[in-house]
């Protein structure tokens, strides 16, 4: 199983709302106990059992745009298709607190996804989107300040929202897709915007 969690490279946007699919994993990485290194390609990769079930980790050091290169290079190496990939990425038409788990869809106007897709030919691979928009904000209100570092006000939730976001994914490699979605799919009580 190949998880990736979309972003871009280097200290500069570590903290920017577009790495959110960095953060996730960094932080499944460091409960996992499996740390990342340089691959054969443009990606970070970490490899390792969770329970029983082989996983890899995957941050493409590609900028946003090209992660497909990244994910294609990443499944020829370690012989897998499409259908054994998970991505998981920032989407600025979910509110700030809530993910959202999905079999198969479009780009919803991301560019990285764009680049997945584009790349490996199928959009039809599960996916984890992770909610930046803040409350009250307008759907696609974020498109010109992913590369902004969230507000302090936003510290908590995103820290909350963080955790479940790699609960949700345990859940996926160990139950399945469906006990997934139907576990994390809820709405959750959002916060008060501090706007």
């Amino acid at each position: 199983m190949v998880i990736v969690g979309l972003g871009n490279p280097g200290s500069r946007y570590a903290n920017t709302w577009h790495n959110a699919g960095f953060w996730i994993l960094d932080r499944f990485a460091t409960k996992a106990g499996f740390s990342f290194r340089s691959g054969r390609g443009d990606y970070l990769y970490a490899k390792g059992l969770w329970e029983t079930n082989s996983v890899v980790l995957v941050k493409p050091t590609t900028f946003m745009n090209e992660s497909g290169r990244a994910v294609v290079d990443v499944l020829n190496f370690f012989h897998s298709e499409p259908d054994q990939l998970f991505v998981t990425f920032d989407d600025h038409d979910l509110p700030i607190g809530i993910i959202r788990i999905r079999r198969k869809g479009s780009d919803g106007g991301h560019k990285g996804m764009r680049s997945i897709i584009e790349c490996t030919g199928t959009n039809e691979f599960p996916r984890l989107r992770f909610g930046i928009r803040p409350p009250g904000g307008k759907s696609g209100g974020l498109a010109g300040k992913v590369l902004a570092a969230p507000s302090d006000e936003y510290h908590d939730v995103l820290k909350e929202t963080t955790t479940r976001a790699v609960q949700a994914i345990e859940c996926f490699i160990g139950e399945g897709l469906t006990a997934a979605m139907n576990k994390y799919n809820k709405v959750e009580t959002l916060p008060e915007s501090p706007l």
